[in-house]
């Protein structure tokens, strides 16, 4: 994805309150999300939506970050003149076994 490219590391900011209680719970780090931000190798799909949000017209995209057939994460990004992270959800193997999932990530088996 093109856009992720633009940034650096400076660049990505992080927008919930309470996110470092919310990324233990997850078992996910800032580090690990800007080190998959900044090195996009593992991303497999990323997916565009525009909302209404505060009414302004909002373009979000859901990325999905594949590691391996067990392990994957979706993050919820927004460009701006920073990259904000949304959301950082980890997905596992019953997540993935899912028929929508499987598609999204390219029919994993």
């Amino acid at each position: 994805m093109e856009n992720l490219r633009k940034y650096k590391v400076k660049d990505i900011v992080f927008t919930k309150k309470g996110i470092e209680e919310q990324l233990t719970i997850r078992r996910l780090t800032k580090e690990e999300i800007i080190e998959n931000l900044t090195n996009q190798k593992r991303l497999v799909f990323a997916d565009k939506q525009e909302r209404t949000f505060q009414g302004k017209k909002d373009t979000r995209y859901n990325c999905y970050f594949l590691f391996s057939k067990s392990k994957a994460h979706r993050y919820v990004l927004s460009f701006n003149d920073k990259l904000k992270v949304l959301t950082a959800i980890p997905l596992g193997r019953k997540t993935l076994n899912k028929m929508s999932i499987k598609k999204i990530l390219g029919g994993l088996k």
